[in-house]
């Protein structure tokens, strides 16, 4: 049926027979023998079986179309532009004539489009562009449930066999980071990558607080202009807050707009139900927007979604594409094999973002794809201790109890590849549950164990503002346990909690996880690993209540660890009264082996005015780990540790007078003032610290404005410690550096 509220490219039967329906539709689409050539609208006619050509496009207007036919004839139509349905059309079929038996071959041309419809249901190719000829046009399509449409069919349909093309302008890169520090009153932004981002396209640059969803600092902006470099943009708001870009790390900045466009109508926000976008077939998207898509704790309505595809041998992608706004969910991989996604950006989501569904999907590759304000769903899981909490399935408001979890890629099964991707997200950026069996559609499956795969490949991910609402989860969190109470009605149960990966290669023998050349700053734990083997390395941690926290067989090598970063507006850790204390590393307790080489930690300073018992430290190690240590062990080699003062090697200031003699009252020598920092310690060197000028009375610039000192006098003539107590100002007059006081010298 074609009418107003649903569009059918080819024929709407998806039930049984339709498996072989990619064998008719080519031999359709094949044909040239006798055609009949026939006028561009439809409307009114009655037509027999045949092959039905138009050099144009086809329409049906005006009046109805019938189709007359027995149960096994055929009826084919090919147009080289357009085909349009009006509202209230409908398309009759008579004499037994048979859905399965119409095949429509339907392709856009590169015009702008507004359309409302409830639903498209491709049952052959819906193409609007191609990978070879991207569309230069705005193509904005919005599905309305008010068009008596029911919220399964709301959206987009691929059927098995068949294929939907969309392929947008190529906007590049879809997502960066900032060069530099974006203050708040500024209203322009520079950028590591040049980009071809145009005016009044949205931007979401992301936070640079601990806590991103108790303190929301993710900004949208709108793009004024974009200098000739491509490397600046310019807005036309004014940031609100700051958005740090320093040495240690840079927060990342998205384009949410693209010129093909799928959105739920207005009244999607109030259901929190908008279209979904359902392949079953094959979809190669490229440029593609969701705009308040997804149907909240609706299990298999998702902005897009590929659904038991099977493996996927590069038949389908999704590439550029963006969902911005969804009810439930991002990209999801259900039932599906090699698929690739690459360059997408998700922003502002509820549940998990990137997710793999029944723990039995593999091989797929998520490259270069970021997940930034992903919600939690219900009460977020937390806890005290290492049990966390368990949550049961809800139907109404907790459909996949392991939303209570929500991360940017949720990882049901390992044996897949993560490269290149970043996550600013509050309760983790990659989770990695315990999953025993599989669930849902593959429950069946019995003899499969998800989480024994292999970790295929995690290297270069990044991950921020995460971990918070558990004091043991981490920014990258292998714990955890979802599986099905067979003593609650099978229903789907979640621990948040301590539950161990058994990681094993594809002849079943032990096998070690891998994470490589990653980073997290800004989180709970950077990463929190509960698995019985592990290796970590070349890894990087900032701002984090735990640089890294690993179990079982485990090393972290090659690592560079901070305590505090020069980002004076994290707020971290604010309130450590939920926290862990602060350490670079823990020694853990029983049944571990633990290795570190080639550590640098960095910045564990003492803390005057936090107890005791919350001061950061370089490691700690639990009282059990000291009775097991002879069973089992540990082993730290080539370990450093450093103090530095905020900023002043990074101002190029050491070669100034005051580095290398304090005249300040200490003497001339190798522990003065930054000596450390700026490598002036030679080995054996007594007194090889980082000292601070009297004047300063011996504070970093983070204790004298956590002490209140900020308004004295000498602090704002002398601009010392400008920007942690929050002098710079946009008129220039006050240089955003961290000054040495006049009175030191």
């Amino acid at each position: 049926m074609l009418n107003g509220s649903a569009i059918q490219v080819a024929n709407g039967a998806p039930g049984a027979g339709i498996a072989a329906l990619t064998v008719a539709y080519n031999d359709a689409a094949g044909r040239t023998l006798c055609p009949v050539a026939v006028a561009v609208n439809l409307g009114d006619l009655t037509l027999y079986p045949g092959l039905y050509k138009s050099t144009d496009g086809l329409e049906i207007t005006g009046s109805n179309l019938t189709l007359h036919g027995g149960t096994n004839d055929v009826f084919i139509f090919q147009m080289a532009t357009t085909f349009l349905i009006t509202t209230g059309i409908k398309v009759t079929l008579a004499g037994g004539a048979q859905a399965k038996s119409v095949f429509w071959q339907l392709i856009f041309d590169d015009s702008d489009l507004l359309l409302t419809v409830g639903v498209i249901w491709v049952s052959g190719q819906l193409s609007k562009g191609s990978a070879d000829c991207r569309l230069q046009s705005n193509i904005m399509i919005t599905f309305d449930y008010q068009l008596s449409v029911g919220d399964a069919d709301l959206g987009i349909q691929v059927w098995s066999g068949n294929q939907l093309d969309l392929h947008g302008t190529w906007f590049n890169p879809t997502w960066t980071r900032l060069a530099a520090t974006a203050a708040a009153g500024q209203n322009w932004v520079t950028l590591q990558d040049a980009v071809n981002w145009q005016p009044m396209q949205l931007v979401a640059v992301m936070t640079s607080m601990f806590r991103d969803e108790a303190t929301n600092q993710n900004e949208v902006m709108t793009v004024n202009y974009v200098d000739c470099d491509g490397k600046k943009v310019v807005f036309m708001e004014d940031f609100q807050f700051d958005h740090y870009g320093g040495s240690e790390y840079q927060t990342e900045v998205a384009l949410l707009s693209r010129s093909i466009t799928l959105q739920g109508g207005p009244e999607s926000v109030s259901r929190s139900k908008g279209g979904h976008v359902k392949v079953i077939g094959q979809a190669r998207l490229q440029g593609v927007a969701a705009f308040r898509m997804g149907q909240r704790n609706l299990l298999g309505y998702y902005p897009f979604h590929f659904h038991h595809v099977g493996w996927v041998d590069g038949e389908s992608y999704v590439s550029d594409c963006a969902v911005y706004n969804s009810f439930y969910r991002c990209f999801v991989v259900h039932g599906t094999h090699n698929l690739v996604l690459t360059d997408n950006v998700a922003f502002h989501a509820a549940g998990h973002c990137y997710y793999l569904e029944d723990g039995v999907e593999e091989h797929n590759r998520f490259e270069h794809n970021l997940a930034a304000f992903v919600h939690v769903i219900g009460s977020p899981a937390g806890g005290p201790s290492q049990d966390g909490t368990t949550h049961a399935q809800d139907w109404s408001s907790l459909a996949q109890p392991a939303d209570a979890a929500a991360s940017g890629f949720y990882v049901s099964n390992s044996n897949n590849e993560f490269v290149g991707n970043a996550a600013s997200v509050g309760w983790a950026g990659y989770s990695f549950p315990r999953l025993e069996a599989p669930i849902g559609d593959y429950a069946w499956i019995t003899d499969f164990i998800p989480h024994q795969r292999p970790l295929k490949l995690f290297d270069s991910n990044t991950v921020h503002s995460s971990g918070y609402y558990f004091n043991m989860a981490g920014g990258i969190y292998v714990g955890g346990k979802l599986w099905i109470n067979t003593g609650d009605s099978n229903k789907l149960y979640y621990s948040s909690g301590r539950w161990a990966h058994d990681t094993r290669d594809e002849q079943g023998n032990a096998a070690t996880m891998v994470f490589t050349n990653c980073k997290a700053w800004l989180a709970q734990w950077g990463i929190s690993h509960w698995g019985d083997r592990v290796a970590v390395d070349r890894w990087e941690a900032h701002d984090c209540t735990r640089g890294a926290n690993v179990f079982g067989d485990a090393s972290l090598s090659n690592a560079f660890i901070t305590g505090q970063s020069a980002n004076v507006w994290s707020d971290f850790p604010g309130d450590r009264y939920d926290l862990d204390p602060i350490a670079g590393f823990r020694w853990y307790d029983t049944s571990v082996r633990t290795v570190l080489s080639n550590i640098t930690f960095r910045n564990f300073t003492l803390l005057s005015n936090v107890e005791a018992a919350f001061h950061p430290s370089v490691w700690y190690t639990m009282p059990a780990s000291d009775d097991f240590k002879p069973s089992f062990g540990y082993r730290g080699s080539d370990v450093k540790s450093t103090v530095i003062t905020r900023n002043e090697a990074d101002l190029g200031k050491c070669d100034d007078s005051i580095m290398l003699n304090d005249l300040g009252g200490y003497a001339a020598e190798v522990g003065s003032y930054c000596a450390v920092t700026c490598q002036r310690c030679t080995q054996g060197a007594a007194m090889c610290g980082d000292k601070l000028p009297l004047a300063s009375g011996g504070r970093t610039c983070v204790q004298h404005r956590d002490a209140g000192n900020c308004y004295q006098e000498w602090f704002k003539i002398d601009s010392y410690c400008a920007r942690t107590c929050g002098f710079c100002g946009g008129d220039g007059t006050v240089p955003c550096v961290e000054l040495v006081p006049t009175a030191a010298c």
